[in-house]
């Protein structure tokens, strides 16, 4: 009867596990199809970014730890961007959740931003297994890979194209810095509004 049990709660997992990837692929489709339908057009307004991502981070920091992965995250309480709140959160879903594909269980993944200059910089950094050489060029078009994750995710190749589009309608730069099997660490710089405040971890 334990076994039982313990057989069901396995297949439920795998199954709200697979409904969820489901779901996150249908968005990223249709949020694509409609940015090429009505191209992207941004609403930038000021925002408190510890406010805007803090469900964001918390259920990603849930999916990690499920996967066995330790999420750490800070963001400044102060720290306010001019930004479109829909596009950031899809944009740093979208890297946590590769972050999370592509790290495996032990691993760790760190979520952080300062000031620097005029804008916010987002990084988000992970011990996964990193980019390879002839992915790295094609990262950021429609010529980019799906490949599988540490425990066979699979993805649509969609993701980081939204996220360059998105950023880039809201005058924000995405840069990334990688090597095979050495993690990476991806970069989000956004215009922001407000005073400079102390960065500690």
């Amino acid at each position: 009867m334990i076994l039982m049990r313990a057989k069901k709660a396995e297949i439920e997992a795998d199954l709200l596990k697979s409904t969820r990837d489901t779901m996150a692929m249908l968005s990223k489709l249709l949020a694509w199809s409609k940015s090429q339908l009505h191209g992207v057009i941004a609403n930038p307004q000021y925002l408190n970014l510890n406010q805007l991502l803090q469900n964001t981070l918390y259920s990603e920091s849930e999916i990690a730890a499920r996967k066995g992965i330790e999420l750490n995250y800070y963001f400044d309480p102060a720290l306010t961007i001019f930004a479109d709140a829909d596009m950031m959160e899809l944009i740093v879903r979208n890297f946590i959740g590769n972050a999370i594909k592509f790290t495996a269980k032990g691993g760790n993944i760190s979520v952080f931003a300062e000031i620097v200059d005029d804008n916010c910089l987002i990084s988000i950094k992970d011990t996964g297994i990193g980019i390879s050489a002839d992915q790295k060029d094609l990262l950021f078009s429609l010529k980019a890979q799906s490949t599988y994750g540490t425990k066979g995710e699979k993805g649509i190749g969609l993701g980081l194209l939204l996220c360059f589009e998105y950023i880039t309608a809201q005058n924000g730069k995405i840069w990334f810095e990688s090597s095979d099997q050495s993690g990476t660490c991806f970069y989000i710089s956004i215009p922001f509004h407000g005073h400079k405040m102390s960065y500690a971890v």
